[in-house]
């Protein structure tokens, strides 16, 4: 990992795969945690030496765009890398990719450090050496878009749409649910009709309150239409350069906190901070810009504290 990118490959298997031959939103968020558990291990903070030092990664809120689904049976290249640290934010990126180099999944991460006795945040860095790059899976007019809050809008409605008892299958090491559980708690609900005739191109997701075994969470649920934007980004070297304007840790579960989002100022990267080159042509894919959607917000509340938050991006397809 010299050049501050982590790359790997998998296959699609049978049982990540939906009823459409896609490969599950969960599933995907399953991979791009280990990817992030793996990239942590180049600092010196992967999972097991964080535990001995009684600390562990959570993940505060992760954003991908699924530019093309795999499907079962795909191969598909992997990239992770640093972004830096702000505040008590790590940034991580992502990029999948076909094998002939054409992304497929663009994803940006936040990610906290916390005490496993206390569960209070450390705001210390805890990484040890390792490479940043200033390099950007999503930008806006230019400017990176680190991994920022998702909040359903105000105006939204949101209607209750269920609830669900925090099972034995949901939880993780750490002793509360598992941040792929809460998205795959969310794919089921705008129902089986709809499933079978939307895709997913986009989801969001912020983590407020850990959920333990046993609580009950609550959804909110509301939809209303978006559109798809256009991916404007800031990588370089791939094959199919989608808007792009240049360029210049790991874990699972969440915990209460009030963390800055990382989103006033640039990340400042707390190593060495490589900047990218040339920005790759920019020739967009025709279905990724601004395709009409719908978006999907939902909240999960125990009692009435607002545990987590996800949007979803939908386009008929």
């Amino acid at each position: 990992m010299t050049t501050g990118k982590l790359s790997g490959h998998f296959e699609v298997r049978s049982y990540e795969a939906d009823p459409r031959g896609f490969m599950r939103a969960d599933c995907v968020q399953n991979k791009l945690q280990e990817q992030a558990y793996e990239g942590s291990q180049g600092f010196g903070a992967g999972y097991p030496e964080l535990r001995r030092r009684g600390l562990f990664w959570v993940l505060n809120r992760m954003h991908f765009r699924l530019l093309d689904a795999p499907r079962w049976g795909d191969e598909v290249q992997t990239q992770t890398w640093s972004r830096g640290m702000a505040g008590p934010l790590y940034h991580r990126n992502f990029l999948w990719m076909k094998p002939d180099g054409t992304p497929i999944l663009a994803g940006t991460s936040a990610w906290t450090v916390v005490d496993l006795a206390s569960r209070s945040i450390v705001r210390e860095s805890v990484l040890d050496g390792g490479v940043h790059l200033a390099e950007d899976t999503f930008r806006e007019g230019g400017a990176p878009q680190f991994c920022g809050k998702v909040a359903a809008p105000r105006d939204l409605g949101l209607r209750p749409a269920g609830a669900h008892r925090a099972a034995w299958t949901d939880l993780d090491t750490n002793g509360h649910v598992n941040n792929c559980s809460y998205l795959r708690w969310a794919i089921d609900l705008p129902g089986l009709d709809y499933m079978a005739s939307h895709t997913l191109c986009d989801v969001q997701i912020a983590y407020f309150r850990e959920i333990h075994a046993g609580e009950e969470v609550r959804f909110l649920l509301g939809s209303r239409p978006e559109p798809l934007p256009a991916w404007e980004h800031g990588l370089t070297g791939i094959s199919t350069g989608i808007a792009s304007q240049g360029g210049s840790s790991a874990g699972a579960g969440s915990i209460p906190s009030a963390v800055d989002d990382g989103n006033s100022g640039a990340v400042a990267p707390t190593a060495t901070d490589t900047t990218a080159g040339p920005a790759a042509p920019s020739t967009p894919l025709p279905w990724l810009n601004d395709q009409p959607g719908e978006a999907w917000y939902l909240e999960g509340r125990v009692d009435e504290a607002l545990s987590f938050t996800v949007r979803l991006l939908f386009v008929e397809r």
